[in-house]
């Protein structure tokens, strides 16, 4: 030992002379690969063995006697001695050389090269260990799960590689081990999100798409459209081929009911067809998803997020046929598309339009309402406010905030004396402010009223909705699980049926002797077999049932028995939602006849007011408003109880008195003794006395009052129950107190009847108890009322209840049909999740998802008020980040269009673009300054709820100013009007283009009437070799020969056959004047052309199905019968049949793809081709005009073109919607950490994985000119010194992050920069440099902390840190002020930052 480290000094003097190994020019594949044999075990193995391999056989490697190593060259080794030492022979020292040679070199290779060396890890098979211990157990379960695997399988394969690697440092291995950790976190959350049914599916879906190619190809011949065929559905039991042929393939409006008769004859055995052509349909049915996203080719559409992302759930859950896309489908009519294709869509059928866009149609009526108050304004300040233009409105608005809040003020609280008082104000301009509120009140109340959210329609909605849809199939749900159990059902062989029960009984019972195990076995199946006994004896009462459903499930042995409860409590939810329904209804039918808008608050009112309270006001003055109510209370004979609880309805919460009041009333009433009163009672006292939060104290209540219910048989008064639910409303997750009906609280009856005037200072002295201010009211009414309208209008109710327990029904239903235990449990998980996540969206759309039950309490108020000051510190300059909505609207319309139209809209065309500008307001867009819809969703922030403080007040302005400031509403209205120009002028032009010359033609064809009497009609020829002959052949009396009878009925099959040439050839004759047979009169009819002379023939023949000859009626005599109920169905409905003829028009993929995603198929084009004709076929100088407003006699379609008009415009225009939010988000701490990266998620959809799917010249020429104005948002926000040249990759990078193409990516690239220190990211592996050199922990705090914690670090790092200067807490106090770097004086600003640095750092030298 001593003679190698003395040899070693004497070659020290050489070691300058040796140069390390030179660094290879790599490929990146290179440079990954080097990643992979340096950092994982299995590749120092390798490498390892392969230089073992290279230098020498085994022989060479045996000891040598009295060998050195340091006998060999090892200058340029000198960090390595300690490798060398236990060296025993020439060639072991020599393979140790080319080791750390290998090594060495491969670190220099990824050096600034962090992606590549993340991807050499990525490769690690180590990294596959948590996939099966992770598969099925959940998003977050799955994350865990993963984690600790990580750890425990990297721990010691990283302490072996560090024992391989000579090169490597002391710190390594545990970075590794962490990044372990995270890795196997990241990859378990995937696995547990995916679990083994969607595994499973995935595979079975593999192979089923194979065959659909085969299928498809089978088919297509015969099927001119394929966008017709549907998801699959199972054939009834019995049913014919040509039944399911109906529900498996839609008629088209191309095809008269005969053509499209004939196509499905055509597949049935008895068609012309191949033999396995229904077969094919079948398979290519089963595999058809037409709703489910069109691939992006990254399979980053098939993702479902672990049930953060409802949208992406539903649209990928795992349900197949018709069920599957039906939910798909829900998304979208829910949420609607953020701008993405789905498959059928490609095929050239729309897809369903969402209710989050057909709301904003309303948007316009609002918009009047506040505009009309505001020029009312203007009026009385004499200015004439036609003469303004938008940016004049806009300057002059911000104008009255600054300078004339307290007049501007006043003049609301005018508008609003008036408006609730009906006094007439002498002053002509507030009467017309309260005018134009009243015109937009009563707009809404009218379409709430035809949406039936109000009253005795509403309740008659529901309670046949109920009976006729919903209950039945909850019955057969309970009756179905009741079979199984009898072992009538498709799993009796299962553990789950009393027969197999029985047999393993009888099977044990027969045994001389039992095992532990066995007799356990025997004893568990006997309580399992009394159990389902029990079930299927029935009920001996409905107390016996109701005790049965509130078993707690612990109590239940037999799985199946189990399911039975699930199913029985269910039914008695509905049963009791429906004796509810019908008590609200005889409410309604007493109280308020006309079932219309709720009752109002006074005689005097002008016009209806939605009342929002205002909780801190009410909080601060709680006793006074207390007596408030009690007077008014009695005036109107009742009693100050009431007024605690309208006070705590209010408030949206129950109080420990509230709770006490309605408990001790319902116990004396059911006659209990005071004691046991005092005990209960007592027990609230206990429950509120204990530490936590209200919202768990109501959790406790919730849990004693529901088993208190149950042991002493209370709760049957009303009011007790009521207070049970509101409990159950406020302690559980769920739609908050007064959202029952919808989004909107004005769509329920008032929980105060005295006038709105009376809760305000002026007329009660105390406190303004609701809001006054009419803008602040319409727009927090406006954005939940016309929401439940629409959500309303297209699923029946509000909230969806209807809709989503068909749904849950349905789902049920597959559950029971499931072919395995397993394949049930996977199915019932995947149910809940789909319930859970159509929930949740619906929730996302009405604006009451993760509502706070208190949104007045401290921390709810704080999350609020520190999202705004974020906005006031942050968002100066954010109309300067949106100038890429210019490159985003070339992805809509082209690049050609796009440039054309902005030269066009200064020059030629200025007058087209005015007049489309007014078809975007029509539809709802452009209504920033009015509605603040889009910044509010990209910031966060949530105008529902009003300001306690001056400071939360005063935040709440500022923010509201700030996008009137920075420009950015103007600028997104102006971008709105520009774009949605140009994009309604292409729906136009490529709508008439796709329509050609084909239009709607009226056809009497004779098969429409056929459904109403359930006979299926086929007309044609009749065959005498299918049926007897003398049951079709007649004597023909002119001719007297046997002719074939031109009608046959068979009542078998239940098939009508109709022999339209023959009837056609017989119209001349006009047989009807001269009937042959004897007594049949003359038909008073004049018959205008043979096609009405055949739908008379028709109808006849088919009254013959159903009206049957009577006893003692003659021949003749029922003939005449006959032909009466047939003229008097033609004079009443005459059966024309409208179908669509002509030439389609030749569209390119894009331009259909482009009607398609905004919801116009070809049907549309046709009509919207139509009305758009009717209207003046007008063209300007430069764009196809809609004028949507003088299209008549078609409102659907007017709806339809508006609608997509509005989706592709927040397409053009990100703006952020329901569908791409992650519920994280949504949480106070989420949405403090993700604030100001709504546009990331959104772009992410609309434009990444949109432009993906798209792939064509219009998505490659968007993306480049986004990119293009991206470089011209970089050299606005660079600094005069920046040297960068303009074609440098680091200019290219920055480019790309401010053009948005990226979505969510550029930011979590940042954030893997930032917290790494700069080690991984797109900048360091392409040598560019990044915006922290070298990040503190405050700026990598701020990365995943979002920008509060980016703030609130950077100044206590300044403060704290004692390397920071002046400057430093300058910057960091001057960042989290107020309108700080507002785009028109931030330069000032920045002046003042750098003096006042200055400053400090001088006092800091003296």
């Amino acid at each position: 030992m001593v003679d190698f480290y003395g040899r070693l000094q004497a070659i020290e003097a050489q070691r300058q002379s040796t140069g390390q190994t030179p660094l290879s020019r790599l490929e990146t594949s290179d440079r990954i690969w080097n990643a992979m044999q340096t950092d994982t075990f299995v590749g120092q193995v390798a490498t390892s063995l392969m230089f073992h391999n290279q230098v020498g056989d085994y022989s060479d490697y045996r000891p040598v006697d009295g060998y050195n190593p340091a006998d060999d060259n090892l200058i340029g080794y000198e960090g390595f001695y300690d490798e060398f030492i236990t060296s025993r022979s020439p060639a072991e020292t020599a393979v140790r050389k080319q080791i750390i040679d290998r090594n060495n070199e491969s670190r220099r290779s990824f050096e600034n090269h962090g992606w590549s060396r993340f991807f050499g890890n990525l490769m690690d098979p180590i990294n596959l260990v948590p996939i099966p211990l992770a598969k099925g157990l959940g998003f977050i379960q799955g994350a865990k799960r993963g984690a600790k695997v990580g750890v425990l399988a990297i721990g010691p394969a990283e302490t072996m590689r560090a024992q391989l690697d000579p090169t490597n440092p002391v710190y390594e291995p545990y970075l590794a081990i962490a990044g372990g950790a995270l890795l196997g976190g990241a990859i378990g959350s995937i696995a547990g999100g995916v679990g083994k049914a969607k595994l499973d599916f995935l595979a079975d879906n593999w192979f089923l798409h194979q065959d659909a190619v085969d299928a498809h190809n089978v088919i297509q011949p015969y099927i001119k459209d394929m966008g017709a065929i549907n998801p699959y559905v199972e054939r009834l039991k019995g049913e014919s081929e040509t039944s399911h042929l109906k529900r498996l393939i839609e008629k088209t409006d191309q095809q008269s009911q005969k053509e499209y008769d004939d196509m499905i004859f055509g597949f049935t055995m008895h068609g012309t067809a191949e033999k396995n052509q229904y077969e094919a349909l079948v398979t290519y049915s089963k595999s058809w998803q037409p709703d489910a996203f069109q691939p992006t080719g990254t399979r980053a559409e098939t993702l479902r997020f672990g049930g953060q992302h409802p949208f992406f759930l539903l649209k990928n859950n795992i349900f197949r046929g018709d069920i599957g896309n039906m939910i798909r489908r829900a998304a979208d009519r829910i949420a609607s598309s953020p701008g993405m294709l789905t498959r059928q869509q490609v095929n050239g059928r729309p897809t369903a339009a969402g209710v989050h866009n057909k709301a904003k149609l309303h948007n316009a009526e609002a918009v009047k309402a506040s505009s009309g108050l505001y020029n009312a304004y203007l009026k009385g300040q004499g200015i004439d406010p036609s003469n303004m233009t938008p940016l004049n409105r806009a300057i002059k608005s911000v104008q009255t905030g600054i300078f004339q809040g307290q007049e501007y003020k006043a003049f609301k609280e005018e508008v609003f004396e008036m408006y609730t008082t009906g006094v007439v104000s002498k002053k002509a301009h507030v009467a017309e402010g309260a005018n134009a509120i009243k015109t937009y009140m009563d707009y809404m109340g009218k379409k709430a009223i035809e949406a039936n959210l109000f009253g005795v329609a509403r309740a008659n909605n529901r309670i046949k909705f109920l009976q006729e849809n919903v209950l039945p199939k909850a019955d057969a749900s309970v009756k179905r699980r009741q079979e199984y159990l009898a072992g009538r059902g498709p799993d009796e062989d299962t553990p789950v049926g009393i027969n197999w029960l029985r047999g393993a009984i009888n099977d044990l019972e027969s045994k001389r002797t039992l095992s532990k195990a066995q007799h356990d076995n025997l004893e568990k199946f006997r309580r399992e077999a009394e159990e389902i006994e029990f079930v299927l004896k029935g009920f001996s009462s409905a107390e016996e049932r109701l005790a049965f459903i509130n078993t707690p499930k612990s109590q239940i042995a037999n799985k199946g028995v189990g399911f039975y409860q699930d199913r029985l409590k269910h039914q008695q939810k509905l049963i009791d939602e429906l004796a509810e329904e019908q008590q609200k209804l005889s409410f309604y039918q007493k109280e308020n006849a006309e079932g219309a808008i709720p009752k109002a608050e006074g005689k005097e009112q002008f016009g209806h007011w939605s009342r929002m309270w205002k909780h801190e006001e009410i909080t601060a003055n709680r006793e006074a408003f207390i007596k408030l109510l009690e007077d008014w209370y009695v005036r109107t004979d009742t009693t100050g109880v009431r007024a605690n609880r309208t006070l705590a309805s209010i408030m949206g919460q129950r109080t420990q008195y509230d709770i006490k009041v309605t408990l001790k009333e319902a116990m004396e009433e059911q006659g209990m003794s005071d004691s046991s009163i005092g005990s209960a009672l007592a027990k609230i006292d206990d429950i509120f006395a204990k530490k936590g939060t209200e919202a768990e104290h109501l959790v406790t209540a919730r849990a004693f009052l529901h088993k208190f219910v149950r042991e002493n048989h209370i709760g049957t008064d009303g009011q007790f129950k009521n207070l049970l639910e509101e409990i159950d409303k406020l302690a559980s997750r769920g739609e908050p107190d007064g959202l029952s009906f919808g989004a909107s609280t004005a769509a329920r009856e008032r929980l105060v009847d005295m006038p709105n005037y009376m809760l305000t200072k002026k007329h009660n002295g105390i406190a303004d108890f609701i809001e006054t201010d009419p803008e602040i009211m319409i727009r927090r009414y406006h954005r939940r009322m016309s929401a439940s309208i629409e959500m309303s209008n297209e699923f029946g109710d509000a909230t969806m209840k209807g809709f989503m327990e068909e749904t849950r029904l349905r789902l049920s239903e597959e559950i029971d049909n499931a072919g395995s235990a397993k394949e049930a449990e996977a199915l019932t998980k995947e149910s809940e999740m789909v319930m859970q996540a159509m929930q949740d969206l619906k929730e996302k759309v009405l604006g009451v998802y993760k509502m706070p039950v208190d949104p007045s309490s401290v921390g709810q108020r704080s999350v609020r008020g520190l999202k705004n000051a974020m906005v006031l510190a942050l968002m100066g300059k954010a109309s300067i980040a949106a100038l890429a909505d210019m490159g985003r609207t070339v992805m809509s319309v082209g690049l050609r269009r796009t440039f054309k139209g902005t030269f066009d809209r200064f020059t030629t065309a200025t007058e087209d673009f005015r007049i489309a500008g007014k078809e975007v307001e029509q539809a709802g867009e452009a209504a920033e300054i009015a509605l603040h819809g889009r910044w509010e969703a990209f910031f966060d922030v949530d105008g529902t709820f009003g300001s306690n403080t001056m400071v939360e007040r005063l935040l709440d302005a500022g923010v509201n100013k700030m996008f009137i400031l920075n420009a950015l509403s103007p600028y997104t209205d102006m971008m709105k009007r520009f774009s949605g120009a140009m994009i309604q002028s292409e729906m136009i032009r490529t709508s008439v283009k796709w329509a050609n010359n084909l239009k709607y033609v009226d056809e009497y064809t004779g098969q429409g009437i056929a459904n109403r009497f359930n006979v299926e009609v086929k007309i044609g020829p009749i065959d005498p070799k299918v049926h007897k002959p003398r049951a079709i052949k007649r004597i023909d009396p002119e001719t007297g020969e046997e002719v074939l009878a031109p009608a046959f009925f068979n009542r078998k099959t239940n098939i009508l056959y109709i022999d339209d040439k023959a009837i056609l050839a017989s119209f001349d004759r006009k047989p009807w004047l001269n009937p042959k047979m004897e007594g049949v009169k003359p038909l008073e009819y004049d018959f205008a052309n043979p096609q009405e002379w055949l739908d008379f023939n028709i109808r006849h023949e088919l009254s013959h199905t159903k009206n049957k000859i009577k006893k003692g009626e003659s021949r003749a005599d029922y003939e005449n019968r006959t032909n009466d109920i047939a003229l008097a169905q033609m004079r009443k409905d005459p059966l024309g049949e409208w179908v669509m003829r002509g030439d389609e028009g030749v569209l390119t993929t894009a331009e259909r793809n482009a009607l398609t995603k905004v919801g116009i198929g070809l049907n549309e084009a046709v009509r919207i081709a139509e009305q758009w004709r009717n209207a003046g076929s007008t063209k300007g100088n430069s764009l196809w005009l809609a004028n949507t407003q003088n299209w008549k006699g078609d409102d659907e379609i007017k709806q339809i073109f508006r609608v997509g008009l509005v989706d592709e415009i927040n397409n053009a225009v990100v703006t952020p919607g329901p569908a791409e939010k992650l519920n994280f988000m949504s949480t106070p701490v989420g949405s403090l950490m993700t604030q100001f990266k709504s546009f990331g998620f959104s772009a992410t959809h609309r434009t990444l994985l949109a432009g993906l799917q798209q792939r064509d010249a219009k998505a490659l020429h968007g993306i480049l000119s986004m990119i293009a104005m991206g470089y011209m948002v970089d050299l606005i926000k660079s600094p005069s010194y920046d040297k960068r040249g303009f074609t440098s990759l680091d200019k290219l990078v920055q480019a790309i992050e401010y053009s948005g193409t990226t979505g969510i990516m550029f930011d979590l690239n940042n954030m893997i920069e930032v917290m790494s220190g700069n080690q991984l990211g797109l900048r360091p592996s392409l040598g560019v440099d990044s915006f922290f050199q070298d990040p503190n922990l405050a700026q990598r705090t701020g990365q995943v902390g979002g920008p509060v914690a980016s703030l609130g670090g950077d100044l206590f790092n300044s403060l704290l840190n004692p390397d920071a200067d002046g400057q430093d807490w300058a910057r960091s106090i001057r960042r989290l002020l107020p309108f700080n770097n507002l785009i028109w004086f931030s330069w000032a600003i920045d002046r003042l930052q750098r003096s006042a640095g200055s400053i400090g750092d001088d006092d800091d030298d003296e």
